[in-house]
């Protein structure tokens, strides 16, 4: 019975890493979501925004994405 108590320590253990792990990405995840949504607001004000500009802030978006496909690949 002192075996399976272990055991069921280690489980336990092994759980909440694997949450804080899941909650780590979630909020990295809602972090670079917010800033997509920053720069489509920012690359929507044509008024305020060169070629250079946008072509920066679609590098930005790129980049962001591909952040992205490897934390859900890698989580």
């Amino acid at each position: 019975q002192i075996s399976g108590l272990g055991q069921a320590i280690r489980n336990s253990e092994s759980s909440i890493s694997m949450i804080q792990t899941t909650e780590g990405a979630l909020n990295e995840v809602s972090n670079m979501l917010i800033n997509l949504r920053q720069l489509a607001v920012h690359a929507a004000n044509e008024g305020t925004n060169d070629e250079k500009m946008l072509q920066a802030d679609q590098n930005e978006v790129e980049n962001i994405l591909s952040t992205l496909k490897n934390i859900a690949r890698n989580t």
